[in-house]
C-alpha cells in the first residue's frame, strides 16, 4: 500500500515540478485529486483494467521513454569517453542494488495475481496454448524494457563529466534531459513519469481492491474496496513524498526480501524439495527484514529507541554491509527447512501453483 501514495507524490514532484518548477501546496492537492481521480476511474471496472491500460496509457508512456532515447541516440550531448568512473563489478551491484530497493519485485509480485486472472479469463486457459501466449508477453516485455533502460543507461553515460558522482539520481536525469532537448525534452520527461506512476497505482488499487473484496467475502464490493482505498491514498499523498516514504520505507523494507526470495524460489521450483524449503526460506528473509525494517525507523525518527547493540550483532553476518544480511540466515533456513519436512515425511505441493490458483 505504499507504494500508491509514493506514486501520486513522484508524478507531482518530478511530473508536474518538473514542468513548472516549484508550485504552492494548493497546487499539490488539485493534481493528486486529478490524478487518483484518473487511476480511479481506470481501476473501477475489474474486467477492464487491463485493457485500459494496455491500449491507452501504455503506449503513451513507450511513446515518451523511447522518445526520450531516440533523442540520447541521434543528438548526444557529449561523446562516451574510454575513461571510466568504476570498474564493471562496482557499476552492475550499484545497479543491482538501487534496482532491489525500487520494490519492482514486490510490486511485481502483488500485481501478478491480477494480470494472470484477467489472462485466463481472456480463455487462455489450455496449459499449451497459455505457455506459449504467456512466453510471447514476457519476451516483448523483455525486449521493450531493454530497449528503454539501456536507452536510459546510455544517456546516462553521455554526463560523466559534467555531474558529480554523488549526484541526485532525480535531478541527474531530469538535467540530462533538459540538456539533451530543452524544455520540450523536460516536458516529455514529466509526461513520462506521471504515466509510469499512473500506470502503477491504477495496478495496485486494482489488486487491493481484490484483496479486500476477498477479505471481507464480498459485503465490500470491489468497486467500494477501491474507492476507499483511492480516498485514503490520496489524502496520505498530500503529505508529500518524504513524509511517504518515511512510513512506507520500513514496510518496503520487510517486504522487499521476501519477494526477492519467492521470484528466485519460483524460478527454480523445480527443484525445490518440498514446501517447508519454501517456508524456511521465507519465514527467516521476513524475521531478518524486521530487524532492517526497525533500523530505517529509527534512522528516519519514526521510531525513537535504541537498537545500536542489536544491529552491531546483525552488521556482524556477511552481506549485512550491503545490504543483504538477511540472505544467508534465509539460506540456512531454506535448508533446515527442507531437511524438517523430510524428516517428518510431510506431503508437498508446490507452492507457488498453491498461489497462483488463488485469486486475490
Amino acid at each position: 500500500m505504499g507504494t500508491i501514495p509514493r506514486c501520486g507524490g513522484v508524478a507531482f514532484e518530478s511530473g508536474m515540478q518538473g514542468i513548472f518548477g516549484e508550485l504552492p501546496f494548493m497546487a499539490r492537492i488539485i493534481f493528486l485529486a486529478i490524478f487518483f481521480a484518473i487511476s480511479y476511474y481506470f481501476a473501477m471496472n475489474r474486467s477492464t483494467v487491463i485493457d485500459k491500460v494496455g491500449n491507452y496509457l501504455t503506449p503513451a508512456l513507450l511513446i515518451t521513454l523511447l522518445a526520450i532515447v531516440v533523442l540520447a541516440i541521434v543528438n548526444p550531448i557529449d561523446t562516451l569517453h574510454s575513461s571510466s568512473i568504476s570498474t564493471a563489478k562496482e557499476s552492475f551491484l550499484n545497479g543491482f542494488f538501487t534496482g532491489y530497493n525500487t520494490g519492482d519485485v514486490g510490486t511485481g509480485i502483488i500485481c501478478a495475481g491480477m494480470f494472470i486472472t484477467a489472462f485466463r479469463e481472456k480463455g487462455y486457459c489450455n496449459k499449451q496454448e497459455y505457455n506459449k501466449m504467456m512466453l510471447g508477453i514476457i519476451l516483448v516485455g523483455f525486449t521493450l524494457l531493454f530497449v528503454v533502460y539501456a536507452g536510459l543507461a546510455y544517456l546516462g553515460t553521455q554526463g560523466v563529466n559534467y555531474y558529480s558522482l554523488d549526484v541526485n539520481a532525480t535531478f541527474l536525469l531530469t538535467d540530462l534531459v533538459k540538456n539533451l532537448a530543452g524544455y520540450e525534452g523536460s516536458f516529455i520527461l514529466a509526461v513520462a513519469v506521471i504515466l509510469a506512476c499512473l500506470t502503477t497505482a491504477i495496478g495496485m488499487i486494482a489488486t487491493a481492491g481484490q484483496w479486500v473484496e476477498a477479505w471481507f467475502k464480498g459485503k465490500i464490493s470491489y468497486r467500494q474496496a477501491s474507492l476507499m482505498i483511492t480516498i485514503a491514498i490520496f489524502m496520505i499523498s498530500c503529505l508529500g513524498v518524504s513524509n511517504v516514504l518515511k512510513i512506507s520505507g520500513p514496510i518496503f523494507m520487510i517486504l522487499f526480501p521476501m519477494s526477492v526470495v519467492l521470484t528466485f524460489l519460483g524460478l527454480g521450483k523445480k527443484w525445490v524439495p518440498n514446501d517447508g524449503a519454501w517456508k524456511g526460506a521465507v519465514w527467516v528473509a521476513f524475521i531478518m527484514s524486521l530487524f532492517a525494517a526497525l533500523n530505517l525507523a529509527v534512522m528516519t525518527g519514526l521510531v525513537n529507541i535504541d537498537i545500536s547493540g542489536l544491529m552491531n550483532i546483525i552488521n556482524q553476518i556477511p552481506l549485512a554491509k550491503q545490504g543483504f544480511a538477511w540472505l544467508i540466515p534465509t539460506i540456512l533456513g531454506y535448508v533446515i527447512g527442507a531437511v524438517v519436512y523430510k524428516f517428518k515425511k510431510k506431503e508437498s505441493i508446490a507452492y507457488l501453483v498453491k498461489i497462483a490458483l488463488i485469486k486475490p
